[in-house]
């Protein structure tokens, strides 16, 4: 069972006992060196923007190490040239939603399996609650190399995101309230992803909760737990995987495990 499995069964809301981001960094024993970051680490931070990420980081960003560059989703060019404010006419969802995250994954895979260490092998995590067949193709065609890949649920996170949609549909929710995180609680499944030991060396996995999620039920609840049969579809992953190779203007490639 997951440590945190516990303080997950009776959610009573942002301020409740479950784990925040910070809390998995000290459980994992990263604290000291990621709060001083002694560990020298340099960030590569991507915003649409720039601005409006200067001051949510103010006082964690060091302008003399870390990298702030402007990347909006919604233009695979300005993916490819991670700072350009170039925007393309159309915005269709599936650019800001998989293109562009599949694009920037292409654009850095060689330096990922270059990077990944038989100590620590390099992990993509994608955080969308239904970006899982991209994860698990990754891992397919990669794991054997030691580049990984997970994708999650968050949660349900209190944040400006849904600040257009209407307040009638969420009333209409049952246990939404309790149910939602806050923000530093909403990244702590991200964190544990990419940090956890008991990680190291897997993949293919979808997870919330700071866990592996367990089956579910396929009722479209919009906070519904656990994965449903299409979750682990291979079938579906290889077309998504050919699909975006199209649509990102990318050469294709054999249908096999790397």
């Amino acid at each position: 069972m997951s440590l945190y499995a516990e303080s997950h069964v009776n959610p009573e809301g942002p301020r409740d006992a479950r784990p925040t981001a910070l809390q998995i960094i000290a459980d994992e024993g990263l604290e000291g060196k990621l709060g001083d970051k002694a560990a020298g680490a340099r960030l590569f931070l991507t915003a649409r923007d720039i601005k409006k990420a200067g001051t949510a980081l103010e006082g964690i960003f060091d302008q003399g190490r870390d990298t702030l560059i402007e990347m909006d989703n919604g233009s695979l060019e300005s993916v490819r040239k991670a700072a350009a404010k170039i925007l393309e006419s159309s915005r269709a969802p599936i650019r800001y939603n998989h293109l562009s995250h599949f694009l920037l994954f292409k654009l850095l895979q060689p330096t990922f399996l270059s990077r990944s260490t038989s100590a620590f092998q390099s992990r993509v995590i994608i955080v969308a609650s239904s970006g899982h067949r991209l994860a698990n193709e990754i891992e397919r065609r990669f794991g054997g190399q030691g580049l990984h890949a997970f994708s999650l649920n968050p949660g349900t996170i209190s944040t400006p995101l849904a600040r257009h949609v209407d307040a009638a549909m969420f009333a209409q929710i049952p246990g939404l309230d309790e149910q939602t995180k806050s923000v530093k609680q909403g990244a702590a499944t991200t964190v544990l992803a990419a940090v956890s030991k008991e990680w190291e060396g897997r993949g293919e996995k979808y997870l919330e909760n700071c866990a592996e999620t367990q089956p579910g039920e396929d009722d479209h609840n919009p906070l519904g737990v656990g994965y449903v049969p299409h979750t682990y579809d291979v079938a579906k992953a290889k077309r998504l995987w050919a699909d975006s190779l199209k649509m990102t203007g990318l050469p294709e490639e054999a249908d096999k495990e790397l």
